[in-house]
């Protein structure tokens, strides 16, 4: 399937590290102050006409990527904060990518957008929810045969049931049952 990545039953993720959303978005500001700052030379340049302005016409080009390198640093910013968002939940399943809540492992992703491929679904996501931490709450528990267990949400569960060989998946007490529980 075109734009599908699958990397299932991959686990919890870990402890989270590395920059803050607030420091990437420091970088995205930066990033449009660079643009601002080419527009400022490639006017200057214009004033001047001339070889001075046809020398520095690349600098509006420049100022355009800038300011797409821009909107780029704010989607990684905005990806971070659900990252530690989930991350800090307790509750959420935070299985490393993320699934459709009904139907499981069903997502496609492109553009930084997701949707359910199941027919008839029609759920999308504004955001690329196959690699993002899932967020959905934990309804099971799930051991494999050699014994290592993670707590998931319903749709990790039943997908866990049915691809990894000799799964126990146990409903916890207090989290709605799947439905061949």
């Amino acid at each position: 399937m075109p734009g599908r990545r699958s990397r299932r039953h991959r686990g919890r993720r870990g402890p989270v590290s590395g920059p803050t959303p607030a420091a990437v978005r420091e970088l995205a500001v930066r990033a449009r102050q660079l643009a601002d700052d080419l527009d400022a030379a490639y006017a200057a340049a214009a004033v001047a006409g001339g070889p001075t302005e046809d020398a520095a016409v690349g600098l509006v080009a420049a100022a355009d990527q800038a300011r797409l390198l821009a909107v780029t640093v704010e989607h990684a910013a905005d990806r971070l904060v659900r990252v530690r968002v989930t991350a800090a939940d307790p509750g959420a399943c935070g299985v490393v990518e993320g699934v459709c809540p009904e139907h499981g492992a069903t997502l496609s992703t492109s553009a930084g957008r997701s949707w359910c491929t199941a027919p008839g679904c029609g759920r999308t996501w504004g955001y690329d929810r196959l690699s993002t931490p899932c967020p959905d709450r934990v309804t099971h528990e799930v051991t494999d045969l050699a014994g290592a267990t993670t707590r998931m949400c319903g749709a990790h569960a039943r997908d866990a049931a049915q691809t990894i060989d000799g799964a126990r998946v146990v409903p916890l007490a207090d989290g709605p049952q799947m439905e061949d529980d």
